[in-house]
């Protein structure tokens, strides 16, 4: 039943974030509503809640929030583990269910930094949020930004689970029966 939780709950964050990567894609109108009574499992906190009082709030700001706010967390729960060593193994596991949680909407937050639309001025905007205009340095220093992210989340995250695996591999290789009364999988 967890396995079955967590799969749906990543499938839809996948499926969720779809409109927004390809706009131009006619979606059929049911799928599009049924989208949009899903949004929260996107974990994208700033469509959560409204923060149009903050006229300052640009895609770089959701940005900065959306990558350095799951790392924070994480950090914390490795000094936790570190502080209480008998919950380590809680606070780890925290740790990688945040990750989980957040790769794919942080993913297309990081992508999002990247794309710019050419207007017929020759100007060129940002196509998440055209406040933000592709000739300027904040926008090459938030291209850098996203390009060190895309190594920090979309790397190191997966090849962290991999190493896990990795570690744990005899163990997840034994016959069923087997491997779900091994507490050390858990």
């Amino acid at each position: 039943m967890k396995r079955s939780v967590k799969i749906l709950f990543v499938s839809y964050q996948v499926i969720a974030v779809l409109p927004s990567i390809a706009p131009e894609m006619g979606l059929p109108k049911n799928f599009s509503e049924s989208m949009k009574a899903v949004s929260f499992v996107k974990l994208e906190f700033f469509q959560m809640i409204s923060l149009g009082c903050l006229s300052s709030v640009n895609y770089h700001s959701k940005l900065l929030v959306l990558t350095l706010l799951p790392m924070a967390i994480c950090v914390a729960m490795l000094l936790l583990g570190l502080m209480f060593k008998q919950k380590r193994g809680l606070f780890f596991t925290l740790m990688l269910v945040a990750t989980y949680a957040v790769l794919p909407s942080v993913s297309t937050a990081i992508f999002g930094a990247f794309p710019c639309d050419e207007m017929d001025t020759k100007e060129s905007y940002l196509i998440a949020d055209y406040s933000i205009d592709c000739g300027t340095a904040a926008y090459t220093t938030y291209a850098v930004y996203s390009g060190l992210f895309i190594v920090v989340y979309l790397v190191s995250i997966p090849l962290m689970y991999a190493a896990l695996l990795f570690a744990k591999r005899e163990r997840i290789k034994q016959p069923v029966e087997e491997r779900e009364k091994d507490e050390r999988l858990g």
